[in-house]
């Protein structure tokens, strides 16, 4: 049984469809949680939903110690799931004599408007490093940024991370770090720098990424009403059920009424979508004078 049910409002002879929920474009929030470093001189072993870029260094990138500078890198997930980590890998070293330095540790999604290159900040953390000598990087040292709160990350979407050096040391004590890059090895991304993209080259990065546990609740996620035809499109999330009944209501609390109870997945209209089913249902008889119409999906 759905915990929200879409409904549809039938006034002056044009039904008006609303949604319970309408999934918007993320926007950026500031976050009070911190994020964490760690320190490691082998590479992060790719498994899961993982993306990695180990070719062998071809050049080196200043990590800059000011926002003017950003820095990073874009990746194209395979599979939705959760962003929890993001490494690079260090040419040159830097010690944290002072016990001050910190990364905001940016997550972004990449457009291209007008061809382009546009980073739109979806969240952020701050990572403090510790005081010299735990915080001391080194050369060949693998630096991993883990955030607090993990973020969920949708296929073939392009992302970025930036990593933005609040406080990197000066050249007395231990100098600002170089990270290793590569040429152009990674098919899914690009190199950010100075705030736009470096399309011949990747850093060696390692980015991990997990399941997302909590699975989306099944619902009905769209509603396109056919005026013309006197049909209704339903959407929904497919749930992994034989067969589906699709239900109407006049006053959300009889739900005798069937618009179809053989829905099964040969009903899809858009079998290229496998995360969600559509189907195409006549309202013919089913409307009447009634001023609003609700859906519900029953899953068997």
């Amino acid at each position: 049984m759905l915990p929200q049910i879409p409904k549809m409002n039938h006034k002056n002879t044009a039904p008006t469809l609303l949604l319970a929920a309408i999934a918007g474009f993320a926007v950026a929030r500031a976050s009070v949680n911190a994020g964490e470093i760690s320190i490691s001189t082998t590479a992060p072993t790719v498994d899961g939903y993982d993306i990695a870029n180990y070719a062998a260094p071809t050049a080196t990138q200043k990590w800059f110690h000011d926002i003017e500078h950003d820095a990073g890198q874009t990746f194209t997930p395979t599979e939705d799931g959760l962003l929890n980590s993001f490494t690079v890998y260090l040419a040159s070293k830097n010690l944290n004599d002072a016990g001050s330095e910190n990364v905001d540790l940016r997550l972004g999604i990449i457009s291209r408007p007008g061809g382009v290159f546009t980073f739109t900040d979806v969240y952020s953390e701050n990572a403090v490093m510790a005081a010299s000598p735990e915080g001391d990087w080194a050369a060949e040292d693998y630096i991993t940024l883990t955030f607090d709160t993990p973020q969920a990350v949708s296929a073939g979407v392009e992302y970025g991370i930036i990593t933005d050096a609040q406080s990197m040391g000066s050249w007395r004590n231990g100098g600002i770090p170089y990270r290793h890059r590569t040429g152009n090895d990674y098919a899914g991304g690009v190199l950010i720098n100075r705030g736009g993209e470096f399309a011949r080259s990747d850093l060696v990065f390692h980015i991990d990424i997990g399941p997302d546990v909590a699975a989306a609740p099944f619902a009905i996620t769209e509603i396109d009403y056919g005026s013309d035809l006197n049909t209704v499109t339903l959407t929904w999330r497919n749930s992994g059920a034989d067969s589906y009944s699709a239900k109407f209501s006049l006053d959300m609390t009889n739900w005798d009424s069937d618009l179809d109870d053989g829905i099964t997945a040969e009903s899809d209209e858009n079998p290229e979508d496998t995360d969600h089913i559509t189907v195409t249902f006549p309202l013919e008889g089913v409307l009447g004078d009634a001023e609003e119409l609700f859906f519900r999906i029953e899953g068997s």
